[in-house]
């Protein structure tokens, strides 16, 4: 898990949990995601609270997203890391959100779990940064690749293993 450094940031990552958060708060019955950014944002004593309400609005959410979009990518023990770490990251940029538009409720939860989502793809694309890429192939581009490569006397820019040779 990312830490970022902060006390706070280690008791939400150590302590929180995807599961933490399950039951809805009543003192935000009726207000929407932006209200609750603007509440973490302010850093006051109702900055936690606004926190975990939006935990419990859009952790399960998360968690099916990064699990369907990331899996094959780096596994499901990584899956509720990567949740944590956007939730933990949102909380922090919470006064980076910019919206100007007048929302319902449901299109502000919309907006908000899309940032959420870029967020996951942030530090998923963070993770891979400066690793090497893995092409897979079945045998028969395999075949077409040698066969070309064979024919031009040449090795493809974009095979390292030959290209290494």
């Amino acid at each position: 898990m990312v830490c970022h450094g902060s006390a706070y940031s280690y008791w939400v990552i150590h302590y929180a949990g995807v599961g933490m958060a399950t039951k809805l708060q009543p003192q935000f019955d009726g207000r929407g995601d932006l209200e609750l950014l603007h509440l973490m944002a302010g850093g006051d004593s109702m900055a936690f609270d606004a926190w975990e309400e939006l935990y419990s609005r859009h952790g399960g959410y998360l968690y099916t997203f990064c699990k369907r979009a990331f899996i094959g990518r780096v596994g499901e023990h990584r899956i509720e890391d990567i949740v944590e770490d956007a939730l933990v990251k949102a909380f922090h940029k919470a006064a980076s959100f910019q919206n100007d538009a007048q929302l319902d409720l449901e299109n502000q939860r919309w907006l908000v779990r899309a940032w959420l989502g870029t967020i996951c793809k942030r530090i998923v694309s963070d993770y891979f940064r400066g690793q090497p890429t893995v092409d897979f192939m079945d045998d028969e581009a395999l075949e077409a690749r040698e066969a070309r490569d064979a024919w031009t006397g040449s090795v493809s820019d974009d095979d390292p293993v030959h290209a290494a040779r």
